[in-house]
C-alpha cells in the first residue's frame, strides 16, 4: 500500500525537493547554528531516504559526524591557538629581560664612566662622612651632658632662690629678689638673672651689671663682698635684688636665675713645675723636660669644665668641646715647638711661654700677660679666657675656634 501511494505521488509531479524542505524550527537552528556541515549532511540523507527509517537513521548518523568533525576542529584550533599563545608570551619574556639586562649593564657603565655618575658616588660619600660626623657629635654631645650632670653634682653645696611678681600690667615695677648660698669654699660664684620678655630693666642692687644684648644681670661674688684672701670659707643667704618695669600685659613671667660656684682648690695659684709623670700619665717631652702643666697631678676635666662655666659662661662650650680638644687633647703639659712663635706653644691652649719658660706667671709671654701656656693647668685656663676677652674673637688667636 505505502509503495503504490508514493508511486502516485511521482505521478501527480510532487515537487523534486518536497523532501528537502525543513521544517520552521529546523531552519531556526540551521540559522543560529550557522548552517553548519551536520545541517546539510542531515538534508542530503533524508533526501536520499524520504520518509522512510532508514533515510531518518542515516540524516541523523551525518549530523552527529558533522558536529563530531566540528569539535574535533574547533579543539584543534584552540590546542594550536593555545601553543602559539604561550610561545608568543615565552617570546616576549625573554625579549624584556634581555632589555632590561642591557639597560641595566648600559646604565651600570654609565654611572661609573660619566660625571653624572661620578657627582652621584661623590653625593653619596658626603651623606655618609656627614652621618659619621654627626655620630661623634653624638658622642661629644652626650659627654658634655655627662659632664654638666657631674658638675651639678659636685655643686649640690650651692642654692639659689628667686622670689617675686609672676604676673603684671603694663607700668608695674617688678621687684625681684635673689638668694644665694654656698657651704663650700669658694673662690668666686657667679650669678646670672635672666630678664623676661615684656619688660624693661630698671636698677640692680650690689654692682649688678645689665647687659642689653642678651638681657641678663651679672653679679660677682668678689665684687658684691670684696676679699683680700679672695676665698669665701661659705656665703648665708646672700640677697640680690633687681627692679623691672613691665612694657606689656603679662599673663605670666618667665624670669629666671642662675649660679656658678669656682672651688678653692682650683683658684688659680700658682705651682712650679716639678718631674712628676703622675704615674706615667704625662710624657715630658716638652723644651723644659718636666711637668708645668699639672705639677700637683690634680687635673680633672669636670673641674676644668666647672672653671669655664665660672669665667666665660658664654664661651665655655666653645673651649671645652671645641678649642681644647683640638689643641692639645685635654694635655695640661701639651707642647709644640714647632709653632709660629719661636718660642713653642704650651699647655691645654697653645699659647706663648715666658723667657725662660716655666718662671713665675707674673713674667709676660711674647703678646702679653696673659699670653701664657707654660704653667699650671687653672691659670692657664684663667690667662686663656682673660686673653680671649681682650681680642676681637677667639677665632682670631685660636685656629680651632675658626
Amino acid at each position: 500500500m505505502s509503495s503504490e501511494t508514493d508511486e502516485q505521488e511521482e505521478a501527480q509531479g510532487t515537487p523534486p525537493d518536497a523532501a528537502e524542505q525543513s521544517s520552521p524550527q529546523e531552519e531556526q537552528q540551521d540559522q543560529s547554528g550557522g548552517q553548519h556541515g551536520g545541517r546539510q549532511a542531515q538534508r542530503q540523507a533524508t533526501k536520499r531516504g524520504g520518509k522512510t527509517g532508514p533515510g531518518k537513521q542515516a540524516a541523523g548518523k551525518g549530523r552527529a559526524q558533522a558536529i563530531k568533525q566540528e569539535g574535533m576542529q574547533v579543539a584543534r584550533g584552540a590546542a594550536q591557538g593555545g601553543v602559539k599563545g604561550a610561545l608568543k608570551a615565552e617570546a616576549e619574556d625573554a625579549m624584556k629581560r634581555g632589555v632590561v639586562k642591557k639597560l641595566t649593564e648600559r646604565g651600570v657603565v654609565m654611572f661609573f664612566t660619566t660625571p653624572p655618575g661620578w657627582i652621584t658616588i661623590a653625593a653619596l660619600l658626603i651623606i655618609i662622612i656627614i652621618m659619621m660626623i654627626a655620630s661623634a657629635g653624638g658622642d661629644s654631645a652626650a659627654y658634655k651632658k655627662d659632664q654638666e650632670n657631674a658638675a651639678n653634682e659636685e655643686q649640690q653645696t650651692l642654692t639659689l632662690t628667686k622670689t617675686g611678681p609672676e604676673t603684671a600690667k603694663v607700668g608695674d615695677e617688678l621687684k625681684y629678689t635673689i638668694t644665694v648660698s654656698e657651704t663650700a669654699t669658694v673662690t668666686e660664684i657667679i650669678i646670672i638673672d635672666h630678664i623676661p620678655e615684656g619688660t624693661a630693666f630698671v636698677s640692680a642692687s650690689d654692682k649688678g651689671k645689665y647687659t642689653a644684648e642678651n638681657r641678663t644681670v651679672t653679679w660677682k661674688l668678689t665684687d658684691v663682698l670684696p676679699n683680700p684672701d679672695k676665698t669665701y670659707t661659705s656665703v648665708n643667704a646672700l640677697p640680690l635684688h633687681v627692679v623691672l618695669k613691665a612694657t606689656q600685659n603679662n599673663a605670666h613671667l618667665v624670669n629666671w636665675a642662675e649660679a656658678t660656684s669656682t672651688p678653692a682648690d682650683t683658684d688659680g695659684s700658682y705651682v712650679a713645675p716639678n718631674d712628676s709623670t703622675c704615674n706615667g700619665k704625662y710624657k715630658l717631652t716638652n723644651a723644659l723636660k718636666r711637668n708645668f702643666g699639672d705639677p700637683q697631678c690634680n687635673f680633672d676635666k669636670d673641674k676644668l669644665y666647672k672653671i669655664l662655666k665660672a669665667q666665660d659662661p658664654k664661651n665655655a662650650e666653645l673651649w671645652f668641646n671645641k678649642i681644647i680638644p683640638c689643641e692639645s687633647g685635654y694635655n695640661p703639659n701639651a707642647y709644640n715647638g714647632n709653632a709660629v712663635d719661636a718660642r713653642g706653644a704650651w699647655g691645654m691652649y697653645q699659647m706663648g711661654s715666658s723667657t725662660p719658660p716655666g718662671q713665675d706667671p707674673s713674667k709676660p709671654g711674647k703678646n702679653g700677660k696673659y699670653d701664657r701656656g707654660d704653667t699650671v693647668w687653672t691659670i692657664q685656663t684663667s690667662n686663656a679666657v682673660n686673653y680671649g676677652k681682650n681680642i676681637s674673637s677667639l677665632k682670631a688667636y685660636w685656629a680651632c675656634a675658626r
